[in-house]
């Protein structure tokens, strides 16, 4: 009786075992490849793995859309100021009281690089509040070591989206790359140019043109 409440036992066990789905993992290299050709290797980070949701999306849709209606109303400012400050310099060319309308130009001025200064602490504002966001979806880490290599094990089927950044120079990288993982898969997934997407994750891409310096424009 024991020997057959064992196998019993057993059996339902096996069935179990092969009714579970098998973990998957994914792993890859991080890196960029500059203009002038040298390879940034994305050693000593941290890529994330997020749990794809539509709600992460729609609250970073706000953001950008804040930034977007920000940034169209600076630029309205500035254009305002640009057409003022020329007809200021154009009356000074052409000796129409000097002294006035050159204080009036110097004021101008200062506006203006006050309007402009004010683009980067919006910016700065974006990329907190998204990054809090997706914070808050990560459901693990891996870093990349000396060698640039990350590695998730043990993972459930399901829609994920691997997620890292760095910083060259004075600009900031973001690398975003969705993943769908089937049971047992083992994925190879590179972090690289194709996947580099700061601009549109962080909002750049809607701040006006006019209000970016030569570098940011990417």
């Amino acid at each position: 009786m024991q020997v057959r409440n064992f196998l019993f036992v057993a059996g339902l066990l096996a069935i179990v075992a092969c009714n579970k789905p098998q973990a998957a993992s994914v792993d890859g290299d991080v890196y960029l490849v500059m203009q002038n050709g040298d390879v940034k290797r994305g050693a000593g980070n941290t890529v994330r793995l997020l749990k794809a949701a539509d709600s992460s999306r729609a609250a970073r849709d706000s953001v950008c859309n804040m930034v977007g209606t920000r940034s169209s109303e600076l630029s309205r400012h500035l254009d305002s100021l640009v057409k003022r400050m020329g007809a200021a310099t154009r009356g000074i060319s052409a000796g129409e009281n000097v002294e006035a309308l050159d204080a009036q130009f110097r004021r101008l001025n200062a506006v203006w690089q006050s309007v402009y200064d004010s683009v980067n602490p919006l910016r700065i504002q974006a990329r907190l509040r998204i990054d809090s966001i997706l914070l808050r979806e990560t459901v693990a880490e891996a870093p990349t070591g000396v060698n640039a290599h990350y590695n998730f094990r043990q993972l459930k089927p399901g829609s994920y989206v691997l997620w890292a950044e760095t910083e060259i120079g004075d600009n900031p990288y973001t690398w975003w790359a969705p993943i769908l993982v089937n049971a047992g898969d083992s994925l190879k997934k590179d972090l690289d140019n194709s996947t580099e997407l700061d601009s549109q994750l962080h909002c750049t891409s809607r701040v006006d043109p006019s209000l970016l310096k030569p570098s940011e424009k990417r």
